[in-house]
């Protein structure tokens, strides 16, 4: 069975995902193709090269006549905001496709996709080293976002304003801030009156050895889905401190391997929390990196796209 995983050609969350997917399908059987160049995407629904065309968050905007391959499609965000000429092809692509894959119930709800199958977003947990939890004076706190969303970078202020207070009542922490994007400087003069121990690194391409040396993982935003980021922390074995937006209930059990708060009060004082506790630390983080393992796991998940593939190519039914 062959395979051909179409992505955006830009790097983001769809273009490492389908990346990741077809490594992990050569590993188990399927040959796969990664196509993300931009002539051989365009070209992907006029002349197919595999039994399965699998769209991982690009739309396939011409199905013609003679293709007669199935075709599944991969959602990963919410294209009704983004401020692209492609999604003008999402609600085509969702009606032409054979299956259609959303990563979260949260997602699927929203865009009113009532037959996508659910199937989570994940990492490779062996890639990503466990942080140390020891009981240190002064803690290091992260957070990874962009700063090309309004919505999103917002959140960074809505964290510090959270951590000021935390400061005020005697809390040590450094604060690294991960990121890039068009309103990083924005936010960065916004919270330059905060007064606290926080260093903004721009984009990292790898930010693993970050999430190493913290002690816990802070994230706020506006607007999201499913970020891959809560998924990296967590498999690096840190604590998560989140407000509920998009499918955090989906990723986190709260109170079990992270916290998702449901207001800034909430927010604030599960951070107090884990910040009084290296023990709770190490708990909730241990915790966090065992979900990975057991649910967002490349090596658990493939093997629900080899039985979507199997069924459309009449092998067995799901």
């Amino acid at each position: 069975m062959r395979v051909n995983i179409v992505t955006p050609v830009h790097p983001g969350g769809p273009y490492y995902a389908g990346e990741q997917l077809a490594r992990v399908l050569t590993k188990k059987g399927p040959r796969a193709t990664w196509t993300h160049r931009l002539a051989e995407v365009l070209l992907s629904p006029l002349v197919p090269k595999a039994d399965i065309t699998h769209a991982v968050g690009v739309p396939m905007f011409a199905r013609c006549k003679r293709w007669k391959g199935p075709l599944v499609f991969s959602l990963c965000g919410d294209y009704q905001i983004e401020k692209t000429i492609w999604r003008r092809f999402f609600p085509r692509t969702i009606e032409q496709a054979d299956v259609v894959t959303s990563p979260s119930q949260y997602l699927k709800g929203k865009l009113g996709t009532e037959r996508a199958v659910i199937v989570p977003h994940t990492v490779f947990p062996e890639e990503f080293n466990l942080a140390t939890h020891t009981d240190r004076e002064v803690l290091n706190l992260v957070t990874i976002t962009s700063f090309s969303f309004l919505d999103k970078a917002k959140g960074v202020i809505d964290a510090a304003r959270a951590l000021r207070i935390a400061q005020n009542k005697g809390a040590r922490f450094h604060y690294k801030v991960v990121g890039g994007g068009k309103y990083l400087a924005t936010i960065k003069e916004e919270v330059r009156s905060y007064g606290l121990n926080i260093e903004f690194t721009g984009f990292l391409p790898d930010p693993k050895q970050v999430l190493e040396e913290s002690d816990a993982f802070l994230y706020y935003s506006c607007h999201d889905n499913f970020p891959i980021v809560i998924l990296e922390a967590m498999a690096t074995g840190l604590p998560i401190v989140t407000c509920d937006v998009g499918a955090m209930s989906e990723i986190i059990d709260d109170g079990i391997n992270g916290y998702v708060a449901h207001n800034e009060e909430e927010l604030l004082n599960r951070l107090l929390l884990l910040l009084g506790s290296c023990a709770l630390r190490q708990q909730v983080g241990h915790s966090a990196r065992e979900k990975v393992e057991q649910k967002f796991n490349w090596h658990v998940i493939v093997d629900t796209y080899i039985s979507i593939y199997e069924m459309m190519m009449g092998r067995r039914i799901l």
